[in-house]
C-alpha cells in the first residue's frame, strides 16, 4: 500500500513537503523469487516494474494464481560473471524478484 502526506510549509520549509511511504497491509504478503536470467530477461522486467501498482498474474508451479505487485526494489539483477562495462543481452544475471501479494 501507498500512502501520501503532505506537509504544510513551515518557517524552515519554504516550499510544500510530500512524504510518500510504502507498506504492506494486513492482507499483503511479500513473494520473493530468484532465478538465474539473460540481461535481456531484466530488461522486460525493468520495463514491468516501471509500472507503477500494476497488477499482475503470478501463477505458483502447484497451478494457483495469485495478483502482485513489484514491491520496491521491485528486480534486483547481478551479472553472474565479472561487471563488463557494455554488457550483452544475453549476458547472465541472478534476478530477483520482490513481489507483494494483493488478493
Amino acid at each position: 500500500m501507498i500512502s501520501l502526506q503532505s506537509i504544510e510549509p513551515s518557517p524552515l520549509h519554504s516550499r510544500e513537503v510530500l512524504i510518500i511511504e510504502e507498506s504492506e497491509s494486513a492482507a499483503a504478503r511479500p513473494i520473493t523469487l530468484k532465478g538465474v536470467g539473460s540481461r535481456a530477461l531484466v530488461k522486460q522486467l525493468k520495463a514491468l516494474e516501471s509500472r507503477i501498482n500494476h497488477l499482475m498474474p503470478l501463477i505458483m508451479l502447484d497451478g494457483i494464481q495469485r495478483t502482485v505487485v513489484f514491491k520496491t526494489p521491485g528486480v534486483v539483477a547481478v551479472q553472474l560473471d565479472a561487471e563488463y562495462a557494455d554488457p550483452d543481452d544475453s549476458d547472465p544475471y541472478n534476478i530477483t524478484l520482490n513481489l507483494i501479494e494483493v488478493a
